[in-house]
């Protein structure tokens, strides 16, 4: 990723948590305040942050990626489609772990992990992403 892009892609992701600074940003995805500051130094969006929010807001990694597509997953009125997001963000942890990853989530790729939720979408949703990023 450019710096421009990631910036983009960090500033979507404060829109999408309605977080505006960095220790707000780690609170949410459960990090450390310097990890923000890490990725953007490394022009990188890590995976597992990706996970997080896809887990917690149903947010399309594409979209936080790219700008490109909608801002969802899911419709978020969806309990039904909600549940089946939930499921299968703990069958991508449960996987992760089963294959002996140390950081089970921290080391999978971005692509790894959009190529995952892919897998998983219910029939006829869809998830666009094009491009290669460095988790």
């Amino acid at each position: 990723m450019t710096r421009a892009e990631t910036n983009a892609a960090l500033d979507r992701i404060y829109s999408i948590t309605e977080t505006t600074t960095q220790v707000a940003l780690s609170e949410v995805l459960g990090i450390r305040q310097s990890s923000v500051s890490d990725a953007r130094k490394r022009n990188s969006i890590p995976g597992a942050w990706l996970v997080t929010l896809v887990d917690r807001f149903s947010a399309n990694p594409a979209w936080i990626l790219t700008g490109e597509g909608p801002r969802y997953l899911l419709p978020s009125d969806s309990r039904d489609e909600m549940a089946l997001a939930e499921e299968t963000i703990e069958k991508i942890r449960a996987e992760a772990i089963a294959e002996g990853r140390r950081a089970a989530l921290d080391d999978l790729t971005t692509d790894a992990v959009v190529d995952m939720l892919r897998q998983r979408l219910p029939q006829g949703a869809a998830l666009h992403y094009s491009g290669e990023v460095a988790a």
